[in-house]
């Protein structure tokens, strides 16, 4: 319970933004997140995906998950090839390198 309310202190403020491509949007901020806070493991990712929907409104959900299984994706692709993901973890259109 303890390690739910640290949590919940650290959800921080969602920022209202207009977008053409909320998916990727959402994925842009999941590596930005990931690379700032140095997760690396299913707890800190999970951590994350449960932050951002916290942080936003449930028609957002679908967009969330959708933009946070494309990132798994392609943390998953990535590690397969190289030793460095960070490094590697660049986007283009439709997700694919």
């Amino acid at each position: 319970m303890a390690a739910a309310a640290a949590e919940e202190e650290e959800v921080g403020v969602a920022v209202e933004k207009e977008s053409s491509d909320p998916r990727g949007d959402f994925r842009d901020s999941m590596v930005r997140m990931v690379v700032e806070m140095g997760l690396c493991d299913s707890d800190g990712l999970r951590s994350m995906l449960r932050r951002l929907l916290a942080l936003n409104a449930p028609p957002h959900h679908a967009t969330i998950l959708a933009a946070f299984a494309e990132f798994c994706m392609k943390v998953i692709k990535e590690a397969c090839y190289s030793p460095s993901v960070k490094k590697r973890l660049i986007f283009r259109d439709g997700g694919s390198s």
